[in-house]
């Protein structure tokens, strides 16, 4: 069903695109999520989360919401990134493109399931998974991926699995849709005992159209289980990047997060992490490295709400010319 093209104030958003996601429990979610995204206004300066994030170039913009019908082909050696030892699962333009396994990690071991038609086949481990983070704070821009996502992907590690090889989410941009939207949605949950290497890798041609990309990554993490986990962000410099990873720690699990930020003319990464039962630690860190007028900000959250848990963050930057963090 199509949603109306511009909505309340929202008038940087055209929508008049979402397709459907094939899974009906998925639908239902995105209604609910439509119904409390239309109450959020655009985020001003008036409020302290975003005193220091002006919005002004985004909102002279229109972006849309247009799925791509073909996509192009990728040349990698212009990717050197995307190695073959790596388990791959590439985005497009905010869409699931490719998926490439690697032979000594069996489906049993990690499930990579996309959003949709197989949704339907997990939606007991979905849908348990999604219950963790019902009184997680919603931001404007997670909730506008909440409820107009359709594209995105489901990674579930079994009980005491140790995955090896790098699990590498690459999202590209290409110049084939001019102001397109983006909104690819990552669910991550980590089973008791288990561990792996996680990398979010945001890259686009030189050439690209301006674009906005609002991912959502969402993170549980069971007990005595551990991540390392890395944003990385090199856009193009007509690019906007609002990134929201939320992470929920159990008992004696650990978050070790790093992110890097050095591409985009805007870029906010929101991470919010919640240490919910005793002995859980987090380590938050990152870089970034912004010239010319670019502007980065970097907002986390930290929940203590139990006892004997530990958090600790450093983030650095270098910073030339007129840019800002």
């Amino acid at each position: 069903m199509m949603t109306s093209a511009l909505i309340d104030n929202k008038e940087f958003l055209d929508l008049s695109e979402e397709p459907r996601v094939p899974s009906r429990w998925v639908e239902e979610n995105k209604r609910k999520a439509r119904s409390l995204f239309s109450e959020i206004p655009v985020p001003t300066l008036k409020q302290e989360d975003w005193r220091f994030t002006p919005l002004d170039p985004l909102l002279k913009e229109t972006f849309k919401l247009s799925p791509v019908k073909a996509f192009p082909s990728i040349d990698r050696k212009n990717f050197s990134f995307i190695r073959a030892e790596d388990i791959n699962i590439i985005f497009c333009d905010g869409q699931l493109m490719d998926i490439e396994r690697v032979p000594d990690v069996s489906f049993n071991a990690l499930q990579i399931i996309e959003w949709g038609t197989g949704a339907e086949t997990y939606t007991k481990d979905m849908t348990n998974a999604l219950m963790h983070f019902d009184c997680c704070h919603n931001t404007f821009f997670s909730s506008l991926n909440r409820a107009h996502f359709y594209s995105g992907m489901f990674l579930q590690i079994n009980e005491s699995t140790h995955i090896r090889p790098l699990i590498h989410i690459i999202h590209i941009s290409t110049s084939q849709l001019p102001n397109r939207l983006a909104l690819p949605r990552i669910l991550i949950h980590l089973k008791q005992h288990s561990s792996a290497h996680i990398m979010e890798t945001y890259f686009g041609l030189e050439n690209s159209a301006a674009a906005l990309t609002v991912p959502l990554t969402e993170i549980i993490l069971d007990h005595e289980s551990t991540l390392n986990f890395v944003h990385a962000q090199n856009e193009p410099a007509n690019a906007f990047h609002f990134s929201s990873t939320n992470t929920i720690l159990q008992h004696d699990s650990h978050l070790h997060s790093f992110s890097l930020s050095i591409g985009g003319a805007l870029s906010r990464n929101d991470l919010d992490v919640q240490l919910r039962q005793p002995h859980a630690q987090a380590s938050i860190n990152g870089l970034y490295c912004v010239n010319q007028n670019q502007l980065v900000h970097n907002h986390t959250i930290i929940h203590h709400p139990v006892e004997q848990c530990s958090s600790r963050q450093e983030y650095k930057g270098i910073l030339t010319d007129t840019s800002r963090a």
